[in-house]
């Protein structure tokens, strides 16, 4: 089956999630939660090279899922949970509240305030020594930002992954383990948070 894909995010990530997350290639009842799925190509990626067990899942959290998402990933469908919805109303509901997920995969919105809350709120749902996954480390593009508006310096940083991302790791020190950090950063759940 030819995919439908009109940009490419995950090719420069392969070698890296092959060896972090080798240990769940073909394992039983592996899942994996991704928050942002766009068109699919990390989707189809998980699905191709680690979720290869029948028993094995991926649940998709997005607010839209694109028309081509979902051909993308049709071959699959019975493999893929889809959850429609704003990830910070989605991620408060019971289904998420357990820790029933061996990696998430956090690339969905892009400001500090998403991503932090992104990662707070899905944290109880990895297991102890899972593994989560931030894109977007270095990612300094401005064109979410309200062009009607001029913003400083200092504004701007506050609106980058980075920032949130290097908060969840100071809040979460001493339940997390650095794994790999550069345009990605990866940490593995060593213990449930004291808070």
């Amino acid at each position: 089956m030819a995919y439908k894909f009109t940009q490419d995010y995950v090719t420069v990530n392969e070698e890296t999630w092959k060896t972090v997350l080798g240990r769940y290639v073909n394992s039983p009842n592996t899942k994996i939660l991704e928050i942002g799925s766009y068109e699919g190509r990390s989707t189809i990626w998980f699905l191709e090279n680690i979720l290869t067990h029948e028993t094995a899942e991926i649940t998709c959290l997005d607010h839209f899922f694109c028309e081509s998402f979902y051909l993308n990933i049709s071959k699959f469908a019975p493999k893929v949970r889809l959850v429609t919805n704003n990830s910070q109303i989605a991620l408060r509901d019971k289904s998420f509240l357990v820790p029933c997920f061996d990696v998430i995969y956090i690339d969905g919105g892009h400001s500090a305030p998403d991503v932090i809350a992104d990662a707070i709120l899905s944290f109880t749902s990895l297991k102890i020594g899972g593994i989560l996954i931030f894109d977007d480390y270095l990612w300094d593009d401005e064109t979410f930002l309200d062009k009607g508006k001029v913003f400083n310096n200092e504004e701007i940083i506050r609106q980058q992954p980075k920032l949130a991302i290097d908060a969840f790791i100071s809040i979460y020190f001493d339940s997390l383990e650095l794994i790999h950090k550069e345009y990605q950063v990866i940490l593995r759940k060593k213990r449930n948070s004291n808070f």
